[in-house]
């Protein structure tokens, strides 16, 4: 009975395979995070913006990075791809979060409102 490709390898490769996974999720959770922040704070880059990035990322990632021969480019666009979908789940939570910020503020105000209302 073989082993899977994965399962191969010594020790040290394994530790350093899960090394080399561990930082490619770090970066692109510090790209999500570096991409959000911007976003935020950046009246020219919107919401569609990273809509549009994250579905050029996946599609070149599906077309290109799981054919490619190159590891190094598989691992590029593994990360471009994971960080643009990072960052994109980061822009619909904030529009959750936007919106329901708004509509507590307005319920607050409809509150206070209906306090001044009944005061005499």
């Amino acid at each position: 009975m073989s082993l899977p490709a994965k399962m191969k390898g010594t020790t040290a490769e394994k530790r350093a395979r899960r090394r080399r996974h561990r930082r490619r999720w770090q970066l692109a959770g510090a790209i999500a995070v570096v991409e959000g922040l911007v976003v935020a704070f950046s009246p020219h880059v919107t919401h569609w913006t990273v809509i549009g990035l994250a579905v050029v990322a996946v599609a070149l990632y599906l077309t290109l990075g799981r054919r490619t021969h190159s590891h190094a480019a598989h691992e590029i666009l593994w990360v471009f791809a994971c960080s643009q979908t990072l960052a994109l789940i980061l822009a619909i939570v904030s529009l959750f979060v936007s919106w329901a910020a708004f509509a507590l503020a307005a319920l607050l105000a409809l509150v206070v409102l209906v306090l001044l209302a009944i005061d005499r």
